[in-house]
């Protein structure tokens, strides 16, 4: 698949003006498995990327990420989105962490199971992760090549759902382990966040 100049530079604006992105299809509802902690109260945690460890993503793209919150809203108080990104100086390195958080009103909260998703045990009650495909195109800018993934975790944790998508279009993508890893590792944050913790 070829991408031409004016194509990434439509990417690089997509992933690093922390623009709100389409959320991810949802099909059957994954069966519910046994609280993996006691029911905590959830609540949205307003400056949520703030809190986070964006380490990585600072060490890949060589300089601090920029973060954005968005303001719910009105009627969906119980909705929270946050972005961090960066892109290296070079431009051929961009990332976008997009983190979406919501409280249901009744649960447990439903989070489906979309196409080529897989469950995922060890993180909230139920959980599914979803790997892109690797889209590899010449970077006719700066030459040589760049590829791009787009990666989506979601979990649910009582009444709490916490979405976390990566894209990430660099010289290499980080192995789907390593991306499981990050993915799991913020939405453990946030779950932990969202009930309380410091």
């Amino acid at each position: 698949m070829t991408m031409t100049i004016a194509g990434r530079s439509t990417l690089a604006l997509l992933l690093l003006a922390l623009s709100a992105c389409a959320k991810v299809p949802s099909a059957e509802p994954v069966a519910p498995s046994a609280p993996a902690t006691p029911l905590a109260a959830y609540q949205i945690v307003d400056n949520l990327c703030e809190r986070l460890d964006h380490a990585w993503l600072q060490e890949l793209a060589g300089v601090p990420p920029k973060l954005k919150t968005f303001e719910p809203l009105p009627g969906k108080e119980n909705h929270g989105m946050c972005h961090a990104g960066a892109g290296s100086t070079d431009r051929r390195t961009l990332i976008l962490v997009r983190i979406s958080t919501t409280v249901e009103r009744a649960e447990p909260a439903d989070i489906g199971l979309p196409k080529n998703a897989r469950q995922l045990s060890g993180v909230g009650d139920r959980a599914w992760i979803k790997f892109g495909k690797p889209i590899t195109h010449p970077n006719e800018q700066f030459g040589g090549e760049t590829t791009l993934r787009i990666d989506d975790l979601m979990v649910a944790a009582g009444p709490a759902r916490v979405s976390v998508t990566i894209s990430l279009d660099a010289p290499s993508v980080p192995e789907e382990s390593a991306a499981e890893a990050l993915l799991t590792a913020y939405a453990r944050r946030s779950l932990e966040l969202m009930a309380g913790g410091q």
